[in-house]
């Protein structure tokens, strides 16, 4: 078995291991953790193309590395940290019309305004 052999078998290998990962979504850090292996084995096929001369080949990878860090950005860097998220604002009791008029008023269901009585 030659270098450009093994490169290929383990690209192949990677990728399988990566796919399962990102289709499972067990959680955003193991899907994260997915695209970063997606993204070595980018680098494989890259390399083997390039030692066998198969341009199309090399040329799908490349895209697909590019592809792949933007998986590894949206996974794992893109994500605060949910102790530093704010919480939603409290609803405006001005813009709730349970108090003021029916729930056949037609407010409601214009969507201006949220009724939380149901009559």
């Amino acid at each position: 078995m030659d270098f450009v052999e093994i490169l290929r078998w383990t690209a192949s290998g990677t990728g399988i291991i990566a796919a399962l990962m990102v289709a499972a979504h067990i959680s955003t850090r193991v899907t994260g953790y997915g695209f970063v292996i997606f993204t070595f084995s980018s680098m494989l096929w890259i390399t083997a193309a390039f030692f066998q001369d198969q341009d199309p080949l090399a040329m799908q990878n490349i895209i697909l590395f590019g592809i792949n860090l933007f998986g590894i950005y949206r996974y794992l860097w893109r994500n605060p940290d949910k102790k530093t998220q704010k919480a939603p604002p409290p609803p405006d009791p001005k813009k709730l019309c349970g108090a003021r008029v029916t729930a056949g008023c037609g407010l409601c269901q214009s969507g201006r305004y949220r009724c939380w009585r149901r009559d």
